[in-house]
């Protein structure tokens, strides 16, 4: 599992994600408590079809460590199979976090799952915010 630490720090902890495709995506960011039967809170989401998350609070890091922050994309390709096929290998995700311990980090390489025609892809990044 990857890990961001927060440490003791009392500052918004910063989110940035950038989602590099052609495709039309939406993208939500959640707060999850692991000790917590509470359902998770929404924390961002993607204003337009890039996907993109611009620079956000999620909350103070002493309110916020020891959860889970779970970003998900939802990517929709055109084109013929081959160039679907292409694009859905190419698509990445890069995700921001800062004010906590560890600074400035950044985080690539989500989990994705790609359909059997290659219309559809998810992407999924979760990182337990430590302290």
């Amino acid at each position: 599992m990857i890990t961001y630490n927060i440490g003791n720090s009392t500052k918004q902890i910063k989110l940035t994600v950038e989602i590099d495709t052609i495709g039309l995506v939406a993208s939500r960011a959640s707060l999850l408590d692991l000790n917590s039967i509470k359902p998770s809170t929404s924390v961002g989401n993607s204003e337009n079809a890039t996907g993109n998350i611009p620079t956000r609070n999620i909350g103070k890091g002493n309110e916020i460590k020891n959860m889970q922050l779970s970003i998900l994309s939802k990517i929709d390709l055109l084109g013929d199979l081959a160039s679907r096929k292409k694009e859905s290998a190419r698509i990445t995700g890069k995700y921001d976090l800062e004010n906590g311990q560890e600074g400035h980090m950044t985080f690539g390489e989500p989990e994705k799952v790609v359909s059997d025609d290659f219309v559809t892809v998810f992407l999924l990044m979760e990182i337990n915010l430590t302290a």
